[in-house]
């Protein structure tokens, strides 16, 4: 432990000078996605203290040239303002200036300052008043949630986008608000952090680089498209006027990360107790007509030419040689996680800001390595001149993860061989974005930005060239594949391998322009070019059975749209209106049953001479409505509607599977292939809610919302006249979704907190694309459409609780000791987590395609997790000292997809048998193996330590 602090230590002080030199380097890296506002508006009235709207007042954003001028009415617009915290002043001659601090701007939003001014009776004289942070933000038109890192630095846990998303009720194993996975649209400093293959988020940001976080599950603006079931706008911090700097370090203490102990440990294995002695060997196997065990493991005909003392030793040697890690204890590796941002001015009109973060995890079984990731965040703005902004931003991110495989073989195949075992995985993705914004006015701005991203997978086993195929090396004796009457194999791999890549280049422009003092338009247009460039080869064990997903395309994408936020006194009203297009750019096939026929001779099959048409443009209108009603400064009622479309990820339009050349044929034969044809996923949603601020600090939301979702994709498989199959996808699919959500939050003083729950319901016919799939015959012979009732999402929670309660300690608190208060400034966080369970289908009707699914449910969910943390003064740097401990109760979450999607285990559940142990082959109980650490989807017990230096 103390060497690894002397280590982050010193790591610390190199990423200080690694830092200043980081933005450098980002500046080579290409890519990016699409680019969406970050930027709120500042708005209010100067009166006198008779109540009347004074004009020509000036109000300025201190440390800024940023500000505006009051109308004849006394009213003011700062358009464009960045997130974030800012002090306001308002002066006139002949008055005394008044200065409002702590004025907070989100992603947006519309901040509302009002100021009094009065007669000055000395020369200079300036009031300043500390604003107070509304609890009732009265413009709200859609259901969001604004997230800022010192709301939740406190909480266990919480280092980045992930963890903060955990905290939502609305979010359910990254669903949210019952839609399918993959809905959502993540924003990043105006950059779309998308993988466009998979509609998955490509980055992950680290919130010590983030000024704020907005997560919207209903009402999007029409400047967001290609999302369905929620918007997340991230914005990041900027330097400031001054240099300032934090640096992390956390590392979890050593012990096992999952439940049961020590997979190796004989006194959990009986096939370890019964197996490790030279007598089983020796002894008849009454399987094998009673010849000895050893000749059924290693004899391979040999029969009396081997002496049987030495056959059976030799058998049992070889055993203990591929079984090395019987009795190996794991549990003294220690992650750690090194976090660190500096930012501060370069000049007079510039300003810097950069942010590292490391982290080395141990995977849940020892491997020879750690797992790591490291992401490099930063931006540089420049402000040329009065009401001009350059920005430059840019980011990097790259995991790499050793992936234990759950294919044929399951855990039996890798948990002695965890080399050959495990799958090697290396995600990158780097994005670089520049954003020009032109204030021309008071009321009027435009903002131009170009992005660039890269997204970078590749994934296998790392002991062939995946040119190759598994079972000419092993068969070559380079290795033997083993497999012992427990259970157990060595030498067995997985045979697919992965290499994506996708670049995103985007243009994004908008102007905004307050018309009056009750509308504010906004027009835009975006657009976005892809090169997609994939060459996965998969089930690469022998030449026969490989397949080979190999496919490069240029897709295009645009939008325009149009937006009117309306601010009246009763009533503010935002109405949208976006108009989305896309095309493949490639070409398709165009027989459905057969792609590659051959037109003029039917009965031969040749890619070829298939015939092919060029993809067509898809267009769609999606209007955007929402209402928010002030009762009072206190209480809003809001309402929306939304049409929102969203582009099934490229891998479903443009994919190509298909088998090797085959020299018979002369051609290569389809497996699966995308469909460029697909129509746009869409989602009519409507939402109604209600905002109170019920007492000091305390907000109370609700709402309620239905989802009608139709055209989603699902798999269908296409069986042709000679009895020729191979899959692609269809707009077959719906569901429809309903529930509520509730969240009582109390940001500020000694107790702080919130308990956010979230009712549902989402049915449909499938949970994924991939879920029971219609077969359709040419001949209508084998045509079969799965059962048509609707059934429980799989992925749906009825219930989900989430509570966070915080006591925060003044300065000065409790005892004074040795001229000091040991309890002051110490922070005591709780998070606590309460999921119902998830549905599953009976083990007797797994693989039925006609029965009615999912009708039962796993048992409900809970976690619990604490933080304490004191802070300290030490010169110029300020620290916080703080320990986590997760899983407080030690309670344990079945593993959803190894429990209750797996025929036998889940039998076992069903008849209350102990499901901790799995059989081999024989089903010979005591031959059984511990599976305690595969069954638990979460970890036992565990503590983190750490420290922030804040300078």
């Amino acid at each position: 432990m103390t060497s690894y602090i002397f280590y982050a230590l010193a790591m610390t002080q190199y990423l200080q000078g690694f830092a200043y030199a980081a933005v450098l380097v980002l500046v080579h890296l290409l890519a990016s996605v699409p680019a969406n506002a970050q930027s709120g508006k500042i708005t209010g009235v100067v009166t006198d203290v008779a109540g009347e709207g004074m004009v020509g007042v000036n109000v300025l954003i201190t440390g800024t040239t940023r500000g505006s001028s009051t109308d004849i009415d006394g009213r003011f617009f700062i358009l464009n303002v960045e997130p974030g915290t800012y002090s306001l002043r308002a002066s006139f001659i002949g008055f005394r200036a008044v200065t409002q601090s702590e004025v907070i701007v989100n992603i947006n939003k519309t901040t509302t300052i009002d100021f009094i001014l009065e007669e000055a009776t000395t020369e200079g004289e300036e009031l300043l008043v500390i604003a107070e942070r509304p609890d009732v933000e009265v413009d709200q038109t859609a259901t969001l949630e604004i997230i800022r890192p010192e709301e939740v630095e406190q909480i266990a846990g919480i280092t980045d986008l992930s963890d903060v998303l955990g905290l939502q009720a609305e979010v359910n194993d990254g669903h949210f608000r019952g839609g399918r996975s993959n809905e959502e649209l993540y924003v990043l400093a105006g950059m779309g952090i998308v993988n466009p293959l998979n509609s998955s988020r490509s980055f992950t940001p680290m919130l010590s680089a983030v000024e704020e976080v907005e997560v919207i599950t209903s009402g999007f603006a029409a400047e967001y498209g290609n999302a369905m079931s929620g918007v997340i706008n991230i914005s990041t911090k900027e330097g400031g006027d001054s240099w300032s700097s934090r640096a992390e370090i956390r590392t979890r203490a050593p012990s096992y990360k999952h439940f049961g102990g020590s997979v190796f440990d004989p006194a959990n294995n009986p096939y370890i107790r019964l197996m490790n002695n030279l007598e089983w060997w020796e002894a008849p196997d009454p399987e094998n007509d009673d010849k000895p065990r050893w000749q059924g493991a290693i004899g391979r005909g040999f029969g009396s030419r081997v002496d049987p003392e030495e056959g059976a030793q030799l058998a049992y040697d070889l055993w203990k040689r591929t079984h090395r890690d019987v009795g190996y204890e794991y549990n003294n590796r220690w992650d750690a996680l090194i976090d660190f941002t500096l930012g501060g001015p370069i000049s007079e009109t510039s300003r810097l800001f950069v942010a590292t973060q490391i982290n080395r995890v141990w995977p849940m079984l020892p491997t020879p390595e750690a797992d790591r990731q490291m992401q490099v965040m930063g931006n540089l703005v420049m402000k040329p001149g009065s009401g001009k902004k350059l920005k430059l931003n840019a980011m990097y991110g790259n995991t790499y993860q050793q992936e234990f495989s759950y294919s044929s073989g399951g855990f039996y195949r890798w948990v002695y061989d965890r080399v050959i075992g495990a799958n090697k995985i290396l995600d990158q993705s780097a994005g670089i974005g520049l954003v020009y914004s032109h204030v021309l006015s008071d009321r009027t701005y435009y903002e131009l930005t170009v992005n660039g991203m890269r997204t970078k997978l590749t994934e296998g086993v790392d002991v062939i060239d995946p040119e190759r195929f598994r079972d000419d090396i092993s068969d070559g004796s380079v290795w033997e594949r083993l497999y012992w009457e427990d259970g157990f194999r060595t030498g067995v791999m997985d045979d697919d391998f992965f290499d994506e890549e996708s670049w995103t280049y985007s243009a994004v422009g908008f102007l905004t322009s307050q018309v009056s003092n009750n509308h504010e338009i906004k027009v835009g247009i975006q657009g976005n070019l892809y090169d997609i460039d994939v060459e996965n080869r998969l089930n690469h064990s022998s030449q026969s059975s490989a397949v080979r997903e190999f496919y490069q395309a240029r897709p295009y994408e645009g939008a325009v749209y149009v937006q009117d936020k309306m601010e009246f006194k009763g009533m503010i009203t935002n109405v949208g209106l976006r108009l989305d297009f896309y095309d493949q750019n490639v070409q398709y096939y165009t027989d459905t049953f057969s792609p590659f026929r051959d037109p003029s001779n039917p009965a031969l099959i040749n890619e070829r001479d298939a015939a092919t048409e060029d993809t067509p443009i898809v267009a769609r209108l999606q209007p955007r409505l929402g209402f928010s009603f002030p009762i009072n400064e206190r209480a809003v009622f809001h309402l929306n509607y939304g049409n929102y479309l969203k582009r099934p990820g490229l891998e479903s339009l443009i994919g190509s599977r298909t088998t090797l050349f085959n020299e018979n044929l002369g051609t290569v034969e389809p497996r699966r292939l995308g469909n460029p044809l697909l129509k746009p996923e869409e989602t009519k949603s409507y939402d109604v809610g209600l905002v109170l601020g019920i007492a000091s600090g305390f907000t109370l939301d609700v709402s309620g919302y239905y989802k009608d979702v139709k055209n989603l994709i699902q798999r269908v498989v296409y069986i042709d006249s000679n009895d020729n199959l191979y899959e692609s996808l269809g707009n077959r699919d719906y569901a429809n979704i309903r529930g509520f959500s509730l969240r009582l939050n109390k940001r500020r003083g000694f107790i702080s907190g919130s308990a956010r729950y979230h009712f549902s319901v989402a049915t449909g016919k499938n949970s994924t694309p991939t879920g029971r799939s219609p077969i359709i015959d040419e001949t209508n012979e084998q045509t079969q459409a799965p059962s048509p009732r609707d059934i429980l999402l799989n992925f749906d929670r009825r219930h989900a609780l989430v509570l966070i309660a915080g006591v925060n300690l003044p300065q000065n608190w409790g005892p004074r000791i040795a001229g000091g208060y040991p309890l002051g400034r110490l922070r005591i966080n709780f998070l606590h987590d309460s999921r119902s369970g998830r549905p599953y289908t009976p083990s007797e009707l797994l693989g039925d395609n006609f029965a009615k699914l999912n009708t039962e449910r796993t048992p409900w969910e809970h976690n619990t997790d604490l933080k304490v943390t004191k802070t300290v003064g030490a010169g110029f740097t300020e620290l916080d000292v703080f320990v986590e401990v997760f899983n407080l109760f030690n309670a344990r979450v079945f593993d959803y997809n190894r429990v209750f999607l797996d025929a036998e285990t889940l039998r076992r559940y069903e008849n209350g048998e102990d499901i901790e142990f799995a059989l081999p082959d024989s089903n010979n109980p005591d031959l059984a193996a511990t599976q305690t650490f595969r069954i638990y989807d979460n970890a036992p017990r565990s503590i983190r330590l750490g420290v922030v230096f804040n300078m």
